[in-house]
Order: structure tokens, then C-alpha cells, then sequence
């Protein structure tokens, strides 16, 4: 079944037919020597380490398995057009967070094969941490396995923190504890002082206000796919986050990402960095000037004895139901993402600390890192793994996200010329108007699984 999105809109769709989907591979000159599998990734990273562990699969199945590596935009609408199409996938894909577009139609109408029976047979919802499923299924059929935990820690400028400002970062517990301390130290550059702000934030909220409000256990959906991004507990964080961003004792600053986020860092115009797993191994290889400067320290609580992490970003591993072999794409996938038969070395290269919880007592995750000054990364961050909170999938994602960060910047631009002046009721009015904007829109294409 195709949603009615009008002539404009489906004439799009074919062009994407017809012009993407040779690009995934091109079926007549690869089907005389197409292997067993193919496996399509969005990560050069992830194709790196996969080819040094595969040949361990191939000897053990007797089969040659293909890596392919596709990026994260053309996949998505490619693999989205080919299953509309019916022309011939990848075995096995890996794939974003964002790929809740797939799950958008029918159950039945959905590309991925439903691994529910097999995840719960082979005790993988038990195995792994069950709340990473949660971004992989729809009503209770899960899609994918998740590749990763992404506990979110922050890392400092521990010379700039520790050594020059005498900051004992565990007597910081709370975020009340963190503004009070980054009030003090925040300077906003007057008199020819350089400015100096304590946390990075971005402008639009986006990625880093998610972090916060998942760590409050508001989503932009909860369980039921209920929008929830306008809630009471939503909107006092996103108030914190304006205030701490624009008001008069600001201890925020936007870098951005890229060349400004790695040169803020390296001046110490920005001193802590919400971090996520995997975003440890790319400011070691962005700015590794710093080395021996930095460390990492878990986020504050929103309440005392609170829970001190959140999660930033995710990928999953999924078989399409255009496989040709969908057992042998089940063990590999759990070759891939369960199996710790190289001691962790994979995950440990990736800076990932993965979600079964039985790998997390590998001595490879207790490597101290010089570049956190002999911190052991991955231990501390298995340490608040099993606290990750859960996100919900949803194929409305991107118009939520788009409207939950509208709102975030129409608060800010309204705090700046306003101040508190009738902040509260507007951010209200702000959130519950763009909320609702995705509830008609979800209202508008209901999705059945007739």
C-alpha cells in the first residue's frame, strides 16, 4: 500500500526507482559472482573492522561474504526505493537511527524480516540491553539488532578544569551543582578577557537537548507512539537549556560541529562536551593536540541520586526480506553484533561499547587511554550502560525532530529580546503547537498493519 502524497511527490518516487537502485549494486553484472551475503553499511569504520574479523565467518560457513560501503543518505532512499520496487537488496543492512522510515506502512509492507521469534528464542532481548531494541521495532516486531549503547558521559578540559581552576568534578552531582559551579567560571569576554563558557550546547537544541530530555525519560515518542516532546517534564528542560544558552548568566556556547567545534575545543573557549561513546574516538582524531588534556566525568543528575547518563545516536544491523539466505543473514548478524570471539577488539578499535552485557567484563575494556589521561574509557562508560534510557522508533521521527527544535529556537529568539517576560507561557504555547503539528500529521496518514 502507497500513502496518497499526491502526482508530484509519486512522479519523485519513480525517478528515485529508476535512477537509484542500480546504484545499490547492478544485478546482471554481479549476479555470476555475487557471494553468499552481501553486507551494506553506512560506516567506513564499521566495513574496516568488519573485514578484518570476517574471515573467522567465511571459514567457519564456508561462504564469501561482500562488504559494501554506501553513504547514509543514498542508502537510505536507495534501499527505500528498492523495496517499493522489488528489485534486488542487500542481505544485511546496517543502518542509522533515523531509519525509522523503514518501519513506515504495514507490517507487512516493511523491507526488514521480523526477528522477534528469533530474537526472543535465542534470548538476545536478555543478552543485549533491552532498551536498545526499543528504536528497532514497531508494535512489539523487532527489525534489527542494535550495534551499540552509546552511554553519553561529558569530557573536560581537565588541565583548563582541574590543574588552573582547582574544579573537583565529583563533588558535581546535579545539574544545579554544574551551573552553579559554571557560573563562576564562565567569562563572556569583556574588557579584552577571552570568553570562556563551561558547557557546549548547540543553537538549535537538537542532538544535545535530545540527550537531555532522554535522560529525563522524555522522548519525541514514548512506547505507544504517543508524541510526548510537549509534556510538563519536556518543557521545564527545554527552559533550562534556553536559559543556560541565553540568559543573563549564560554558561553555554554553540560551536557547531567541525573545524569550530574542534578549534573551540583546542582554545578552551568551550570546557565541557556532552560525549557519547563513539565520540571519544573522534576527538582523538580531530584534535589530538590535546592529548593528555582531556578526561571524562558522568553527566549530572536532574536529581540527586538521579541517573547520571543519556544516550546519542545508534545503528542497527537488519536482514532484508529480499535475502536469499535469511539464516545465514541471522548468523552473521549475531557473529557481527553478539559474538566477542576477537576479545572485544573490535569494539574497543570503534570506541563502542557494545550492548551485551556479558562483553563488558573483557579485560580490552579495562585499557587505560593516555589520551583521557589513562582514564579507561569504555570501562567507565559500561559502568552507566546498563541505565542508558530507551528511545522509541517512530516513522514520524525527522518531522518531530524538525518541530522540537523550531520550537527550541523560537524560545531562544524570544528569550533573548524577553527574558522571562512571559517565557513560560510561550514555550508552552510553542511546544504544544508544534507537538500537535505532528499529531495531525500522524492522524492524517494512518498506518495500519491490514
Amino acid at each position: 500500500m502507497l500513502l496518497n502524497y499526491g502526482k508530484a511527490p509519486f512522479l519523485i518516487f519513480l525517478v528515485a526507482v529508476a535512477t537509484g537502485i542500480g546504484v545499490l549494486y547492478t544485478h546482471h553484472q554481479y549476479e555470476a559472482a555475487r557471494p553468499d551475503l552481501v553486507l551494506m553499511t553506512h560506516a567506513k569504520l564499521h566495513a574496516d573492522v568488519y573485514l578484518a574479523k570476517l574471515p573467522e565467518f567465511e571459514r567457519k560457513y564456508g561462504v564469501k561474504v561482500d562488504v559494501q560501503v554506501m553513504e547514509q543518505d543514498a542508502l537510505r532512499t536507495r534501499l527505500l526505493a528498492a523495496f517499493a520496487a522489488g528489485t534486488p537488496v542487500p542481505d544485511v543492512v546496517e543502518i542509522p537511527q533515523d531509519a525509522a522510515l523503514f518501519l513506515r506502512g504495514p507490517i507487512r509492507d516493511i523491507g526488514f524480516l521480523d526477528l522477534t521469534q528469533w530474537v526472543k528464542s535465542e534470548k538476545l532481548d536478555e543478552k543485549m540491553v533491552s532498551s536498545r531494541f526499543s528504536m528497532w521495532q514497531r508494535k512489539g516486531v523487532i527489525f534489527a539488532l542494535p550495534h551499540d549503547v552509546h552511554p553519553v558521559m561529558l569530557a573536560y578540559r581537565a588541565d583548563i578544569v582541574e590543574d588552573q581552576l582547582g574544579i573537583d568534578v565529583s563533588k558535581i552531582e546535579t545539574w544545579d551543582d554544574f551551573t552553579a559551579m559554571a557560573r563562576k567560571i564562565t567569562r563572556y569576554g569583556d574588557n579584552g578577557v577571552p570568553a570562556r563558557y563551561a558547557l557546549e550546547f548547540q543553537n538549535d537544541g537538537g542532538y544535545l537537548l535530545q540527550a537531555l530530555l532522554l535522560q529525563r525519560d522524555v522522548g519525541l515518542f514514548d512506547a505507544a507512539g504517543n508524541v510526548t516532546f510537549d509534556s510538563d517534564v519536556a518543557m521545564d528542560t527545554y527552559a533550562w537549556a534556553v536559559r543556560q544558552l541565553r540568559g543573563p548568566h549564560r554558561i553555554a556556547y554553540s560551536l557547531g560541529f567541525g573545524p569550530t567545534l574542534w578549534e573551540g575545543m583546542r582554545d578552551g573557549l568551550v570546557l565541557f562536551y556532552f560525549t557519547p561513546d563513539w565520540r571519544t574516538r573522534t576527538i582523538e582524531q580531530f584534535a589530538p593536540e590535546l592529548s593528555g588534556k582531556m578526561k571524562l566525568m558522568p553527566l549530572p543528575a536532574w536529581t540527586r541520586g538521579g541517573r547520571r547518563t543519556s544516550t546519542w545516536g545508534a545503528t542497527g544491523i537488519a536482514a532484508t526480506r529480499g535475502g536469499r539466505n535469511p539464516e545465514l543473514a541471522k548468523k552473521l548478524m549475531e557473529f557481527l553484533y553478539v559474538d566477542q570471539t576477537d576479545g572485544g577488539k573490535a569494539s574497543a578499535d570503534l570506541h563502542i561499547l557494545p550492548p551485551v552485557r556479558a562483553a563488558w567484563s573483557l579485560p580490552i575494556f579495562d585499557t587505560p587511554d593516555p589520551y583521557f589521561r589513562g582514564q579507561p574509557i569504555l570501562r567507565l562508560y559500561s559502568q552507566l550502560a546498563g541505565d542508558v534510557p530507551p528511545d522509541y522508533a517512530n516513522p514520524f521521527i525527522t518531522k518531530a525532530q524538525n518541530k522540537r527544535d523550531g520550537a527550541f529556537v523560537a524560545a531562544c529568539a524570544y528569550y533573548a529580546k524577553h527574558g522571562e517576560d512571559g517565557f513560560v507561557d510561550f514555550l508552552r504555547s510553542e511546544l504544544r503547537r508544534d507537538a500537535d503539528a505532528v499529531r495531525a500529521v500522524i492522524a492524517r496518514n494512518q498506518i495500519t498493519e491490514q
